[in-house]
């Protein structure tokens, strides 16, 4: 009967401590959703202030290329009038001396490329993107204005393709840069990757991971030794680097291949493969994916080293060994690769 009589004053201590406790917990529901609501809100503002943005630059260019149209259209029509003078007023000899310098102004004026409004066109919510945190709060929704120009988006190997095993994983990067050359933060490319041989012929399927950060993952494994190709294309055209070249071979080859390379790199020193700079940000342009072997990163998503910033070395630096003296051997594992150069 104590016993009993004690579980009864327990389960009614516990009955209060419940009820206090999903109190607490409700009043932590509350807060998480009202600062949840406060972080959609700021990133509403956010996309309705890039939308804003990217409308008042689509109408700045749109004056700008409507101004150059109508420029150009008036230097061919004076074009067109001079040539209808030559032909109807001027001599035989006249005519014929005029005749280069007038075909090719016409000419370099029919070569001007004037962008339409589809250009302008691509915007765009884009819903399932990640928009990074807000609050502290994991938040999706892009707002995608530009798109990727082949012209300056580019493609680099994240491994050695001088000499692949048959069989081995290849990775490649795609970064996506606007026509502006500015790096794009959102993914949705319209962008294809295939790996061929020199003939034409499909060597291996490769598969394109967006990474929803404006760059994208090629991965393959190319079966059989060849001479192969990658070629990457966005739109239908090739970016910077496409087609990639690579060597495929086979197992033999590669053992042979590696063993010259240890009895080479025990005699001289290894080749470096990165390059001598002051930071990460600097050598490439402010690509967010480049990376050093030094470690550092730097906030906002960048992968590489920055000056100022923590872990940099303070002096330039081996972007593909952190080594500080330009004419040392590079000191990188060998299946290591950091900043590859094209």
């Amino acid at each position: 009967m104590d016993d009993l009589l004690s579980t009864v004053e327990e389960l009614t201590g516990a009955a209060a401590r419940v009820q206090q406790r999903g109190k607490a917990v409700g009043d932590q529901v509350n807060a998480f959703i009202d600062d949840y609501i406060l972080a959609l809100e700021e990133h509403r503002h956010a996309l309705l202030r890039q939308v804003r943005q990217a409308c008042e630059r689509a109408q700045r260019g749109i004056v700008t290329e409507s101004q150059r149209a109508g420029q150009i259209a008036s230097w061919l029509r004076q074009g067109c009038d001079l040539t209808h003078d030559l032909l109807s007023h001027a001599g035989d000899a006249e005519a014929l001396a005029l005749a280069p310098l007038v075909t090719h102004r016409l000419q370099a004026l029919l070569a001007e490329q004037v962008r339409g409004w589809t250009r302008w066109e691509r915007l765009a919510l884009l819903r399932e993107h990640r928009a990074g945190r807000v609050r502290g709060h994991k938040i999706h929704g892009v707002i995608a204005d530009a798109p990727a120009d082949p012209a300056t988006s580019r493609l680099k190997p994240l491994c050695d393709v001088s000499s692949v095993s048959a069989g081995a994983r290849v990775t490649a990067l795609v970064v996506a840069r606007d026509a502006d050359g500015q790096p794009i933060t959102h993914g949705g490319e319209d962008l294809h990757a295939a790996v061929l041989t020199r003939d034409g012929n499909a060597l291996c399927g490769c598969s394109v991971r967006d990474r929803e950060d404006g760059s994208y993952e090629i991965t393959f494994s190319p079966p059989v030794p060849s001479a192969a190709l990658l070629h990457v294309t966005i739109l239908g055209f090739h970016i910077q680097g496409s087609p990639m070249e690579m060597t495929v071979v086979s197992h033999s080859q590669s053992a042979s291949t590696a063993a010259g390379d240890a009895s080479r790199d025990g005699a001289s020193g290894r080749r470096h493969t990165g390059v001598f700079h002051c930071c990460t940000f600097c050598s490439s342009g402010g690509d967010k994916t480049a990376t050093c072997a030094c470690g550092a990163t730097m906030p906002g998503g960048y992968q590489g080293c920055g000056h100022s910033h923590a872990g940099h070395p303070g002096r330039k630096h081996w972007s593909c060994c952190a080594q500080a003296n330009p004419s040392s051997p590079c000191t990188r594992p060998p299946s290591q690769y950091y900043q590859v150069t094209l």
